[in-house]
């Protein structure tokens, strides 16, 4: 179970980072085949895996590049077209 009481802030790298727990749980489900392990803990999307660097003085790991891949692949809503779809020419 999800945790709403934590704050759903936006996070995760380019121009559309998660926000809400929607966004999180959907995530978390495609990442981690389980939709409570960014869904309880928002923060650790800036914090999970292997560290690769480093953002406002904290060591960040590859969770908020993997977000801008993921919205990349990923259907905004089921009559739409993924942003890949588009630029391949599949739509």
């Amino acid at each position: 179970m999800v945790d709403t009481t934590k704050a759903y802030y936006k996070r995760g790298s380019g121009p559309l980072p998660l926000e809400g727990i929607e966004d999180y749980t959907a995530f978390s489900k495609a990442i981690t085949s389980d939709e409570t392990t960014f869904g309880k803990d928002p923060s650790l999307v800036m914090t999970y895996g292997d560290k690769i660097g480093e953002f406002n003085g904290e060591e960040v790991g590859a969770m908020p590049i993997a977000v801008a891949l993921w919205r990349y692949v990923s259907y905004p809503h089921a009559f739409l077209p993924s942003m890949h779809d588009v630029a391949v020419g599949q739509w």
